[in-house]
C-alpha cells in the first residue's frame, strides 16, 4: 500500500487499522494498541484533508476519544494536549460546513473540550 499512489486507500486502510486497534485495547486493556488507534487515526485524518473532508473530521474527532482515553488512563498532559487538537479540527470542519447531521457530535465534542481545558 503505498500513501502517494494511493492516498484514498491508504487512509481508509488506517481508519480500519484504528479500529482493529481499539477493539484490540478493549479486549487486553494494553494502552499500547490504543496509541496505535491514535496514530492511526491521526493518519487517516491528515491523509483525507486534501480529498475527503468529512473523512479527515470524523478521523480527528476519533483520534481526540482515542487521545482523551489515553489522558484518562495516564493523566499525562502529552494525551490532553492531542486530544485538544484532534477535537479542533473536527471542530473546524463542523463550523465552515454547518453539517446539520454533525450537530450531535459537534455539541458533545465541545462540552468535552470544555471539560478538557478546565483540568490541569
Amino acid at each position: 500500500l503505498s500513501i502517494d499512489i494511493q492516498p484514498k486507500h491508504a487512509a481508509h486502510s488506517y481508519s480500519l487499522s484504528a479500529d482493529v486497534a481499539k477493539d484490540l485495547f478493549e479486549k487486553t486493556q494494553d494502552a499500547s494498541w490504543l496509541i496505535k488507534c491514535y496514530l492511526c487515526r491521526i493518519e487517516s485524518a491528515k491523509l483525507s484533508e486534501n480529498f475527503n473532508k468529512k473523512h479527515s473530521a470524523h478521523s480527528y474527532s476519533f483520534a481526540g476519544n482515542a487521545a482523551k482515553e489515553l489522558f484518562e488512563l495516564t493523566q499525562d498532559s502529552h494525551w490532553k494536549d492531542k486530544a485538544l487538537k484532534a477535537y479542533q479540527k473536527f471542530l473546524e470542519y463542523y463550523f465552515k460546513t454547518q453539517d446539520k447531521r454533525l450537530e450531535r457530535l459537534a455539541k458533545r465534542i465541545s462540552s468535552v473540550l470544555t471539560l478538557l481545558q478546565s483540568q490541569t
